[in-house]
């Protein structure tokens, strides 16, 4: 079972709405930081992967999030 499969039919709505909006503000290095985040993969083993520093994974996930947090709040 998802995430997404949890949810009622309007808070999967929002959140729809909200990857939508904010998918498209998130720099490419923020997209595949957090996707391998969701994957399972550790920031060293995301910082491997992509020949940046595990410090780097850290901020890229935490600014993506930021800006998914942002474009939620607007749905709420």
């Amino acid at each position: 079972m998802s995430l997404i499969d949890g949810l009622e039919y309007e808070d999967r709505e929002a959140f729809c709405q909200t990857l939508v909006v904010a998918i498209p503000r998130l720099s490419d290095m923020q997209t595949r930081c957090l996707l391998l985040s969701l994957l399972g993969l550790t920031q060293k083993q995301t910082a491997c992967i992509l020949g940046i520093a595990q410090p780097s994974v850290s901020y890229h996930v935490k600014r993506a999030l930021e800006i998914i947090a942002a474009e939620a709040a607007v749905f709420v």
